[in-house]
């Protein structure tokens, strides 16, 4: 694990849950302040924190699925790219991943969803919107045109 004068930290909150990522390169942590600009959180306490290590996994296949298994109480989320631990009940994890937006992204989102499941709720790729006093959402998959819908 990285010391406190080796990292720089962002926490990010989604869905009510705030994730805290440590990394030792102060350029891949301001890429995600600025990717996840609407969710950093500001002296929050965070509910969650990866440490990360921008490193390609030994074994990468980029034509990898995304597989996600638990042994004991550690969580195992693993794709091409990356390669993540995550113990919840101590509240932290690790992550191996090349120096990509793509792979913490997946990770956040396997992350999010087993919290919210377990909390009953639950993630939605979606985007939204307000005309004439009603609100409208519209879900889908990435690049389904839900921002660009004009309806």
């Amino acid at each position: 694990m990285l010391t406190a004068t080796e990292y720089r930290t962002a926490a990010i909150a989604i869905g009510g849950v705030t994730v805290q990522v440590n990394a030792s390169d102060p350029d891949f942590v301001r890429m995600l302040e600025e990717r996840y600009a609407g969710f950093i959180g500001s002296g929050q306490v965070p509910d969650y924190e990866f440490d990360i290590e921008l490193a390609a996994p030994a074994d990468a296949d980029p034509d990898a699925d995304v597989g996600v298994f638990r042994e004991g109480r550690t969580w195992h989320l693993e794709r091409g790219d990356f390669r993540a631990q995550w113990d919840p009940a101590l509240r932290r994890g690790r992550i191996r991943q090349s120096a990509n937006p793509y792979s913490i992204d997946a990770v956040l989102r396997i992350v999010h969803s087993l919290v919210l499941a377990n909390q009953g709720g639950m993630l939605v790729h979606a985007a939204s919107g307000v005309r004439n006093g009603r609100a409208f959402l519209f879900a889908g998959v990435s690049g389904a045109g839900k921002t660009t819908f004009d309806g």
